[in-house]
């Protein structure tokens, strides 16, 4: 929208001294080693054990890395099914279902033993005798912190073999549009796109056209064959006997049995010399979608574009146990608004709020957990994800509030003077990592506050971005419990700047501030949600009402 346009282009992004020095130390430290004439160190920093299969079964740590990547995926908008992230109980049943479903078949990979993608290959019902021939892949998801391991043509290559040897002749797959490095390695894998429907699926950004794919596994070759670099394939066969991989597909009735030569028994395993694949373009900043490589469709379909509602995360300040809120961020300016922040928090989701953002204010100050008995309080009253910052420093803190039933942590301080721990954190907890940055005036200030820094918040934002965090949660502290409306320039340059959701704060407090925002997402649609507090607690606006505006 016009009026919601940045009057200027965003700042030039050039890191500060002490900032680029943290981020790249690992990078000198690896050509160090790449330099040195030891190979062990150089197959440590360029090797990867992966591994696609079937999952017969699923632990408890499959479980959980199977829901770890699953919510990276949606939070990054890989085609998921889901536009937001489910609660845990839901991903964990739908993955233990999937297991039980007759005629459906999980295939995970796994990066370093760790579950990192799935797809699901479906069957015909018994009764479908007319497309006993064919099956389809369905689910399938990558998390994005894996994206230049060639990782997609790996898993679709499993499924894709294992269709081939159970004896069908046409594999199906239908893929949203936008996902043109998806549709750029099926057209490699020897798919061929046939048709388009229009009314696939709604995204955030509204609906989108889905590309039709078949493969035809009729051809006299094993569809498992891949180009990856010093690559291994694993099948195993009964004892005495070779492998034959290139066997003919049987013909005749359908479902045909299964092969015996052909059907792994093992998982088929690879350990890809990562060095020797190309790392694919950059993904430009203002687009959520994957840069394309080589497109090999048009779609002249027109289609009109739906919104997605925003998230309102009802705050909850705390303040030596008490919830409060500030006015800039002045401690000495808190307002007290309860002194059960567990029963704050029910009043919340009986209202109809389906997320809450908590800050440890104390905690933000003293560098460490300080309301740690309201905050458990909360988790324990109320069933809604919550996402927790203040004083959380170290990985201990970050463990211990993720295992007590925190769904993102928000990370403030540590992201501007330990980048580091950032980064550690999101490649243990991908997908649940958010990175607050709090400004005044742009420019980024930390330890509740307190202290300036000499970085820019749209320079943090991008090195946060490419540390792996889920979100960014961006507040102008100036209006920060002022009632004065949100800083939009700022927050619609900074989404625009990033692939990356971006959550606004500081400022609401009338329901045309809020329309105002859900007008601004037509200039920025990377705007995800908006962190509301005075207004809420005043009864400036109601819950019904932020929640009808923000549809």
């Amino acid at each position: 929208m016009k009026n919601f346009q940045p009057k200027s282009s965003p700042p030039t992004l050039s890191c500060s001294k002490n900032t680029a020095t943290a981020y790249t130390s690992a990078l000198h430290e690896k050509k160090k080693h790449k330099n040195q004439s030891d190979h062990s160190s150089v197959q440590n920093d360029h090797k990867n054990h992966i591994v696609a299969e079937k999952l017969q079964e699923i632990s408890e740590d499959d479980l959980q890395a199977l829901c770890e990547a699953l919510d990276a995926a949606i939070l990054g908008n890989n085609s998921t099914g889901w536009l937001k992230v489910p609660s845990r109980k839901m991903l964990q049943c739908y993955f233990q279902g999937a297991l039980l479903v007759p005629g459906r078949s999980v295939y995970v990979i796994r990066l370093n033993s760790v579950i990192v993608g799935s797809i699901q290959l479906i069957r015909p019902a018994r009764s479908n005798e007319e497309q006993a021939m064919s099956c389809s892949l369905q689910g399938f998801f990558l998390a994005p912190y894996t994206q230049g391991l060639s990782l997609t043509k790996t898993l679709l290559n499993a499924a894709t073999q294992a269709a081939y040897a159970q004896g069908y002749q046409f594999l199906h797959i239908e893929v949203r549009q936008d996902l043109t490095r998806l549709i750029t390695t099926l057209g490699e894998l020897g798919f061929e796109h046939w048709g388009t429907n229009p009314y696939f699926a709604r995204t955030q950004k509204g609906l989108v056209s889905g590309l039709l794919f078949t493969k035809s596994l009729k051809d006299d070759k094993d569809p498992s064959k891949t180009d990856l670099a010093e690559t291994s394939l694993e099948i195993s066969t009964p004892k005495g006997k070779a492998a034959d991989l290139n066997p003919k597909a049987p013909s005749g009735s359908f479902p045909p049995a299964a092969l015996p030569s052909l059907t792994p028994t093992k998982s088929l395993s690879f350990c890809v010399d990562t060095s020797k694949i190309p790392t694919p373009p950059a993904t430009p900043h203002q687009n959520n979608a994957p840069t394309p490589q080589k497109p090999f469709f048009t779609s002249t379909a027109k289609h009109s574009m739906t919104r997605s509602a925003l998230t309102i995360y009802p705050a909850i300040d705390l303040k030596e146990g008490h919830c409060v809120r500030l006015r800039q961020g002045e401690m000495e300016q808190a307002t007290i608004y309860s002194d059960n922040p567990a029963e704050q928090a029910l009043s919340w989701e009986k209202s109809g709020f389906e997320h809450l953002h908590i800050v440890d204010l104390d905690g933000a100050f003293a560098g460490h957990s300080q309301n740690t008995d309201a905050i458990l309080s909360i988790l324990k009253a109320t069933t809604l994800p919550v996402q927790l910052g203040g004083g959380i420093r170290d990985m201990k803190a970050i463990h211990h509030w993720i295992n007590a039933g925190v769904q993102r942590i928000i990370l403030g301080s540590a992201a501007v003077k330990n980048p580091d721990l950032v980064k550690e954190a999101c490649q243990t907890y991908p997908g649940r990592i958010i990175a607050g940055i709090d400004a005044r005036y742009g420019q980024v200030l930390t330890e509740g506050w307190a202290q300036s820094s000499n970085m820019h918040a749209s320079e943090l934002a991008l090195l946060m971005q490419d540390a792996g965090a889920a979100a960014i949660i961006f507040t102008e502290i100036s209006r920060d419990g002022m009632l004065t409306g949100l800083d939009l320039e700022q927050t619609i340059a900074l989404a625009n700047s990033l692939s990356i959701p971006v959550i606004a704060s500081g400022g609401i407090g009338t329901l045309e501030d809020l329309k105002a925002l859900r007008q601004a997402t037509e200039a920025a649609p990377g705007i995800e949600g908006v962190i509301i507090g005075r207004a809420l607690y005043d009864g400036r606006i109601a819950p019904t009402q932020a929640l009808e505006a923000l549809k």
